[in-house]
């Protein structure tokens, strides 16, 4: 969210320069986008970079706490961490899975900058048009790639401790998220299968929520978790 923001204050400062060159057009434009549009919404490049930047430095701090939390828990003692490559792999695995997002960002704030060029807004309602729509997918967006990123770094060191740790077996929690859950991530909630088992869930099967083999489909915004269990567990399911 907060490298959105930066892109926003970009596109607003770039919006007031340009507003000072140029008077803007009004009416129709035979042309989808405005010719101009494109100088006034952020570097999409550079947004990018931000978000890789941003998975690079955020994941690992994810990856470790879920380690330390699950040895915790388990009583593990002796010191073990993620290997550095294993961590390294996993982030440059995230970043090519949101690749396309800062384009699919500048595509929408470039077409609310063309509307309201072509609808001859005043820097005010332009301004007020950028702040619309940057605010939409701040709410709908970033969140939403904040948590499952983050999940994702979580639950796959998490099933790696676990591995590290000797646990032979793993239950699937539904955690209530989100407000319309996936039913047939909930038909398995509470499901106690061997750690080298996949859960019987999506397409390809998950071996843990937030599985980075998994489909889009199952592991974006998906609150599940997979926690340790026993072969006593396993037994009485």
């Amino acid at each position: 969210m907060r490298v959105l923001k930066f892109a926003k204050h970009e596109t607003l400062r770039k919006l007031h320069r340009y507003m000072y060159r140029n008077r803007p057009l009004k009416g129709a434009d035979a042309t989808p986008d405005h010719s101009d549009s494109g100088q006034i919404a952020f570097n999409v490049d550079e947004l990018r970079q931000d978000l890789h930047q941003m998975l690079e430095t955020q994941l690992p701090h994810a990856t470790a706490t879920a380690v330390e939390e699950t040895l915790s828990e388990l009583g593990y003692r002796d010191p073990w961490s993620l290997p550095a490559q294993a961590t390294l792999d996993m982030v440059a695995a995230r970043k090519n899975l949101i690749s396309g997002v800062p384009d699919e960002i500048f595509a929408d704030i470039q077409r609310a900058i063309s509307d309201g060029l072509k609808a001859g807004d005043s820097v005010d309602q332009l301004a007020r048009r950028i702040g619309a729509a940057f605010n939409a997918i701040l709410t709908d967006r970033a969140e939403l790639i904040a948590q499952t990123e983050t999940a994702a770094a979580y639950g796959f060191a998490s099933n790696a401790a676990a591995e590290q740790a000797g646990v032979e077996y793993k239950q699937w929690i539904h955690a209530g998220l989100p407000k319309e859950p996936r039913p047939d991530h909930l038909d398995i909630d509470g499901l106690i299968v061997p750690m080298d088992e996949p859960y019987p869930v999506g397409d390809p099967p998950l071996m843990y929520p937030h599985d980075p083999d998994g489909s889009a489909e199952d592991v974006i915004n998906c609150g599940c978790i997979s926690i340790p269990a026993t072969q006593e567990d396993y037994d009485n399911q």
